[in-house]
């Protein structure tokens, strides 16, 4: 018997319940999003909206939810799977920032009692939470999108109060807001149809076409940076260390730059960062990372996990590798080894990176994706991933609504050929495209800011050609 259907208002675009628990004799479920919201309904009733929208919670802005369950005998609480929340982090005088999480919630007053992040901030989409006792011990279970579990164990006789859950594991560390500027080397193989503005950062000129003599190739040019080759004029204008290059190939010029502002399209051009300030290697693209870098251990979170204090403390690149992957006490997203001593550092954060003799840095994730089509073949981009909307120039050209709005895979890479952000400049071209394959939606995008999980979406570089 259907003793409820829908809710009001309908939601739309695959943002309606996401979980439902019983709790005595109503039912509570949860809205994902647009509004996030938990709905109740009694036995024999009407299911009608049991709190606001839950942007509006007290002390948190939750935007986007996974799903509930309840905890064991409680008959006033529901536990919330919290993908997406802007509410205080790591430093509770800074401005709140954007996290994920379980929430504890009191349905009686609506408020959240305390939150855990741990390895839940680094799901790329928390979705389902359960709890369960194994003989002295009360298990959680928490998965998400496409194939993430994470268990957790409690022993019974735990007494710790509510809200006793330190503040490293309650929040999560704030994500550092990433953007498309080129960061690679030449080794790296550059960035293509970039160059610096000249208008706005300090630079030199050092070779030109005017000439065979004052032409030069590419590993003068790169030269001409690490040397700092400014012109006297420029110097005195404040050019000194040199960050960047750019080198056209067919016309055989060199721009060298101090800094790089508002880079941007040049079809003549191809732009080298000298060194690459971050370092985004992974182990199976790069056997050897980034050579001679670490993470600033006095400002980044981290664990030496690997001493050579003995035999027994050391561990092998692919032991510090697995112990990134498997570490609980924060979310490990970098390690670095020493191959000489067999010591490892995992970083859950990597703050000024720097130069160390002794180590090799590794990421275990490329968090910036540049994967291209090369003449229209149907290689792989960067699967579930998105640039993010709120932070990047875009538009959705093609959408579901019906089959005269929605393009192929082909069609959604030749849109974003054609596509100038013309309210930007008359140069801000299609840098990526994001293609959902079931629902044959197609975004463009101007830059990538905030790349990040989305598990319906494919993410190419935009490939114009040699």
């Amino acid at each position: 018997t259907t003793l409820s259907s829908g809710i009001p208002p309908a939601a739309g675009a695959n943002l309606g319940f996401e979980g439902v628990t019983l709790i005595g004799s109503n039912y509570y479920a949860v809205q994902e999003q647009n509004p996030a919201k938990i709905w109740k309904l009694p036995v024999g009733g009407t299911i009608a909206a049991h709190s606001g929208d839950l942007k509006d919670t007290p002390g948190y802005e939750i935007l986007s939810v996974g799903g509930l369950t309840r905890g064991g005998d409680a008959t006033d609480e529901v536990f919330l799977v919290v993908k997406n929340y802007k509410g205080p982090g790591r430093d509770a005088t800074a401005d709140p920032y954007k996290q994920s999480g379980i929430f504890r919630y009191k349905l009686s007053t609506n408020t959240v009692l305390e939150r855990f992040g741990g390895e839940v901030c680094a799901m790329g989409q928390p979705e389902g939470l359960t709890f369960w006792k194994e003989g002295t011990k009360v298990k959680m279970l928490i998965v998400g999108e496409t194939t993430q579990a994470r268990v957790y164990e409690a022993d019974v006789s735990c007494t710790d109060a509510i809200g006793s859950i330190s503040n490293i594991m309650a929040t999560c560390e704030e994500q550092v807001q990433l953007t498309t500027d080129c960061e690679k080397t030449k080794e790296d193989g550059g960035c293509g149809w970039r160059r610096c503005d000249k208008s706005q950062t300090k630079h030199t000129k050092i070779c030109t076409d005017d000439s065979a003599a004052t032409q030069c190739t590419e590993t003068q040019c790169m030269a001409h940076c690490t040397n700092s080759d400014f012109a006297a004029a420029d110097k005195t204008a404040g050019a000194a260390n040199c960050t960047h290059w750019a080198y056209d190939e067919k016309e055989k010029e060199c721009y060298i730059f101090d800094g790089c502002t508002n880079e941007a399209w040049d079809e003549d051009y191809v732009l080298y960062a000298l060194a690459d300030p971050t370092c985004e290697r992974v182990r199976g693209d790069h056997a050897l990372g980034c050579k001679q870098r670490r993470c600033d251990k006095s400002q980044s979170v981290h664990n030496k996990i690997c001493t050579d204090d003995s035999t027994a403390t050391q561990c092998t690149l692919d032991q510090c590798e697995q112990k990134c992957k498997d570490h609980v006490d924060f979310v490990c997203a970098s390690y670095a080894y020493d191959v000489a001593e067999k010591e490892c550092y995992l970083f859950e954060t990597c703050v000024n990176e720097q130069f160390d003799a002794d180590y090799s840095l590794y990421v275990l994730q490329d968090p910036t994706c540049d994967a291209r089509r090369d003449g229209g073949a149907d290689g792989p981009g960067c699967n579930q991933r998105r640039c993010d909307k709120e932070v990047t120039t875009h538009e959705k050209v093609c959408v579901d609504d019906s089959a005269s709005q929605q393009c192929t895979k082909n069609e959604c890479e030749l849109l974003c050929a054609q596509k100038v952000f013309t309210d930007v400049s008359d140069e801000a071209f299609c840098t990526h495209w994001a293609y959902d394959a079931v629902d044959s939606e197609c975004y463009l995008f101007y830059g990538c800011t905030g790349e990040k999980y989305d598990d319906d979406y494919e993410l190419f570089f935009q490939n114009y050609g040699e």
